[in-house]
């Protein structure tokens, strides 16, 4: 929860692999009653792993009423 009562996630990963991999990712809030939080926030974003090295992201919540986040990622080139 940030200074603004906002909950906030930072994700850290690693490509382990030598190759450069495309990735995109999105989080998903959810509310007190497990109810997805509809905001144009959620959709995929790109984000570059490089070849043995970290990546990560940080992504704050669209209402202060959110209380559980589900974050999904997947490889995405274009």
């Amino acid at each position: 929860i940030n200074q603004s009562d906002f909950m906030e996630v930072q994700v850290t990963g690693r490509n382990t692999s030598s190759s450069y991999i495309a990735l995109k990712y999105k989080v998903k809030w959810f509310d007190e009653n497990d109810l997805e939080i509809p905001t144009i926030l959620s959709h995929w974003t790109k984000t570059p792993a490089y070849a043995k090295s970290e990546f990560g992201f940080k992504a704050v919540a669209p209402r202060v009423t959110a209380k559980d986040y589900r974050i999904f990622i997947r490889k995405g080139g274009n």
